[in-house]
C-alpha cells in the first residue's frame, strides 16, 4: 500500500548530515531515537525553552517496539544516545532527575537540533507512515529504524533545484534533482549491509517515496558491468513558497537527465533497454 500524500504544506523535521554519517559516535538506531526525542518535545513558543519528558519505555511501546532491558539492546542504546547529547551540550539534565527517566532541555544554540545547513527532510507524514508499519506489512521483514535511516541519507543527498523556474527544462538538464551511487557506497557509510540498502531502497520505492533506476555500463571488452544506481524522490513540496504539492515535477524525467549526464561523464553508453536494467515504478 502507497503512502497518501497531503495537498497542503505538511510538517517535517530536519536531521543532521552529522547523525546520518556518524556511526562511530552514535549508535543504528541513531535516526528513529532523534526522530522520537523530537516528537517529545514540549514548548509553548519558538522562545521558550523546549523540554523533554523521556520514557524511554513508552516512547518504543508507541511505535510497537518491545523495549528491552537486557544489555546491549534498545533501551540502554537509547539512554546511550541521550547521554550522548549531554555530553555535547545539546540536551541538559534537569538536575532534579535521573538519565534513566529525565527531564532535559534542549540547548537553544544546538545546531544538532536546530541545523541550518547539511540537514535532510522528512516529512511528518512519511515518519508517522513508517512508524505505524508492522512487520508483517514490511516487504523482506526490513526494519523501520533502518528506513528512516536510508531515507534521511538519501534526502540528504538528493539535489534540490530552488528558483522560480526551478522545474525548466534546462534547469532539469543542467541539475537533475538527483543522486547516483553504489549500494556498497550506501552501506559503507551507513555501516549496514550492502543486502540490508537494497531491501531498504526497495520497501521505500513500494511506499511510492522513492524511486530508482540501475545502469549498466558497457567495457571495452563488449562486456556489461554494473553501473551507479539513480535515486530521485517520487514527489516534491515546493517549501520555498506556498509548500504545496508540487505538480509539474515529474521524478521521471529527473531521473532520465540524470542517465545522459552519466552517459557524458562515463563516455560509455549505459543500458536502457533492457527488462533488468529498468526499476522505476513507471506507469
Amino acid at each position: 500500500m502507497k503512502i497518501t500524500l497531503p495537498t497542503k504544506r505538511p510538517y517535517f523535521k530536519r536531521i543532521p548530515r552529522c547523525l546520518i554519517y556518524d556511526f562511530i559516535r552514535f549508535n543504528d538506531y541513531r535516526v528513529l531515537f532523534y526522530l522520537l526525542l523530537q516528537q517529545h518535545m514540549m514548548s509553548n513558543s519558538w522562545e521558550d525553552n523546549c523540554v523533554i519528558f523521556m520514557d524511554y519505555s513508552r516512547a518504543l511501546s508507541h511505535i510497537n517496539i518491545c523495549p528491552d532491558r537486557h544489555k546491549n539492546a534498545n533501551l540502554e542504546h537509547f539512554r546511550h544516545f541521550v547521554e550522548e547529547l549531554i555530553q555535547s551540550n545539546d540536551l541538559v539534565l534537569d538536575e532534579a532527575t535521573t538519565i534513566k527517566q529525565p527531564t532535559l532541555y534542549v540547548n537553544k544554540a544546538s545546531d544538532f537540533f536546530y541545523p541550518h545547513e547539511q540537514f535532510a527532510i522528512l516529512y511528518d507524514f512519511e515518519i508517522n507512515y513508517i512508524l505505524s508499519q508492522s512487520k508483517d506489512m514490511l516487504s523482506n521483514g526490513v526494519q523501520r529504524w533502518k528506513l528512516l535511516l536510508v531515507l534521511a541519507y538519501l534526502r540528504l543527498n538528493i539535489n534540490v533545484r530552488y528558483g522560480t523556474a526551478y522545474n525548466t527544462k534546462q534547469n532539469r538538464k543542467e541539475y537533475p534533482e538527483t543522486y547516483h551511487q553504489y549500494f556498497r557506497n550506501i552501506a559503507d557509510d551507513l555501516n549496514l549491509h550492502k543486502t540490508a540498502i537494497s531491501k531498504c531502497i526497495e520497501a521505500l520505492t513500494e511506499m511510492g517515496i522513492i524511486a530508482y533506476k540501475h545502469t549498466k555500463i558497457f567495457t571495452n571488452y563488449n562486456k556489461t558491468i554494473a553501473g551507479r544506481t539513480i535515486f530521485a524522490n517520487q514527489y516534491k513540496y515546493d517549501l520555498q513558497q506556498k509548500g504545496y504539492l508540487d505538480s509539474s515535477y515529474d521524478f521521471k524525467k529527473e531521473i532520465k537527465e540524470c542517465e545522459m549526464k552519466l552517459q557524458g561523464k562515463d563516455n560509455k553508453g549505459l543500458s536502457t533497454d533492457t527488462e533488468d536494467d529498468m526499476e522505476l515504478p513507471f506507469d
